[in-house]
């Protein structure tokens, strides 16, 4: 079944060739829509190379935060061992 499915649809393709080149605005290089869409491609990708660096800042800044707050708490733990250490041999002594 899939054989015959691939076969048919590669068949089929050289029939749409000349389809995927009868792009109106990609085939005539002077006029006003092909001039227009350069600077609204450009400007998409700048918007997408915005959003894609808060986004990657956003993580960045959470994972020191987090980094930070982890060292925080490692040395209030050890903190707190020393002194539980001091007060088991105060009492001890």
């Amino acid at each position: 079944m899939k054989i015959g499915l691939v076969s048919c649809l590669l068949s089929l393709l050289p029939l749409s060739v000349d389809k995927a080149f009868s792009c109106g605005i990609c085939s005539v290089p002077n006029s006003n829509a092909t001039r227009g869409m350069l600077p609204a491609v450009l400007f998409l990708l700048a918007l997408l190379g915005l959003v894609f660096g808060l986004f990657i800042s956003f993580f960045v800044k959470m994972s020191k935060k987090e980094a930070a707050l982890n060292s925080e708490n490692s040395c209030l733990q050890d903190c707190k061992t020393e002194e539980s250490n001091a007060e088991l041999n105060v009492e001890r002594g």
